[in-house]
C-alpha cells in the first residue's frame, strides 16, 4: 500500500477532465519527501484547493480507495497528509463531509496515526466547517485520556501539566555519564548502553504516548519500542523479549527486566533532558530517576 496512493490519483484525475488542475497538483506533489511539518509548509498546495472537483476528487479516493485505517503495512504518509490538507483550505460540503467520516473510520479502528489529523487540524482554527471535525477528535482523545501513560506519568513525577501539548525526552547510561563516540574506547563502544525515553502528551490512536531506544555505539544491542507490543531486545545475534509489556508507570520494573536481559546495570540518574518549550524540571525528572 505504501506507494499505491500516487498511481491511483493519477489514474483517477485521468478520468475526471473536471479536475483541470490535478496533473499540476500531482506533478507539485512528487517534489515532497516529508510530510507537511507546518502550515507555511502546506501552503506549497493551496493554489490547488479552489479547484472543487480536485478537491472532490482528492476525497473520493481517500475516503473510498485508500482505507489507511484498514492497513498494517505501512502507507504514503508523505502525500496522504498533503492530500488531508488540500480538504482543510477551503472545505466545500461534500469533501468535509467525507473527511469527517475519514476521522469517525480512524477512530472506530483505532488508527494510530490519528494524531496526525488533530496536528493538520490545528493548522485551520479560523475555518468554522472543520469545528466539528475538531470537536470529534478531541472528544475522541478525552476518551482515551485515562489509558494514556503519558498524562499519569507527568503528575507521578510531579511537573505541572501544562495547558498545551508538550513532549519530555530522558537518557540515561550505564556509566551515568553523557558521552559521544569519539570519546570511548573500542570496549566501551560495545560494552556501553544507553536509553532514551520521549514521552508525549499526544498520543496514538491506540493511546500509546511514549517510545524507547536502547543501543550501544557498535549497535550489537538494539531496542526500539514505539507500539505497545513492542518488548524485543536484540543482543548481537540473538533477539530477545521482556515477558511483560513495558510500562512507563512502571519503569522500575521495565527497567530492571531491561538490566536482566542485556547483563547489566543504568546509574539512575538523567544524563540530558529534553522540555518542549514552556516546561521545566530536570530535578523532578533526577528525584523520579532515582527512586527506580
Amino acid at each position: 500500500m505504501k506507494d499505491d496512493l500516487m498511481p491511483l490519483l493519477w489514474e483517477r484525475a485521468s478520468q475526471s477532465p473536471a479536475a483541470k488542475n490535478a496533473e499540476r497538483f500531482l506533478q507539485k506533489m512528487k517534489s515532497f519527501v516529508h510530510m507537511p511539518a507546518n502550515l507555511r509548509e502546506l501552503r506549497r498546495i493551496e493554489r490547488f484547493a479552489t479547484d472543487t472537483a480536485l478537491t472532490q476528487l482528492v476525497a473520493d479516493v481517500l475516503r473510498n480507495e485508500y482505507p489507511v485505517w484498514l492497513q498494517e503495512q505501512a502507507y504514503d504518509q508523505v502525500h496522504y497528509w498533503y492530500c488531508v490538507g488540500l480538504l482543510c483550505f477551503q472545505p466545500e460540503d461534500k469533501p468535509a463531509a467525507q473527511l469527517y467520516e475519514i476521522i469517525e473510520e480512524m477512530i472506530h479502528h483505532s488508527f494510530e496515526d490519528i494524531h496526525l489529523v488533530r496536528k493538520m487540524l490545528d493548522y485551520f482554527p479560523a475555518v468554522a466547517a472543520l469545528d466539528r471535525h475538531r470537536e470529534r477528535v478531541a472528544a475522541f482523545y478525552q476518551s482515551i485520556a485515562p489509558k494514556v501513560e503519558s498524562l499519569q506519568w507527568i503528575q507521578q513525577v510531579g511537573l505541572p501539566v501544562p495547558s498545551k501539548d508538550w513532549q519530555i525526552s530522558f537518557e540515561l547510561s550505564t556509566d551515568g555519564e553523557r558521552r559521544f563516540d569519539f570519546d570511548l574506547t573500542p570496549e566501551e563502544k560495545d560494552s556501553r548502553l544507553e536509553i532514551v525515553v520521549t514521552v508525549n502528551s499526544v498520543a496514538r490512536g491506540n493511546a500509546h504516548s511514549w517510545w524507547l531506544n536502547l543501543y550501544n555505539t557498535n549497535k550489537t544491542v538494539q531496542a526500539q519500542w514505539s507500539q505497545p507490543t513492542d518488548k524485543s531486545i536484540r543482543v548481537k545475534d540473538m533477539e530477545y523479549a521482556l515477558p511483560v509489556q513495558p510500562s512507563l508507570l512502571n519503569f522500575a520494573d521495565t527497567l530492571a527486566r531491561i538490566e536482566s536481559i542485556v547483563n547489566t546495570r543504568f546509574v539512575r540518574k538523567p544524563v540530558k533532558v529534553y522540555f518542549s518549550s514552556g516546561l521545566k524540571g530536570k530535578e523532578a525528572i533526577a528525584r523520579w530517576m532515582q527512586s527506580l
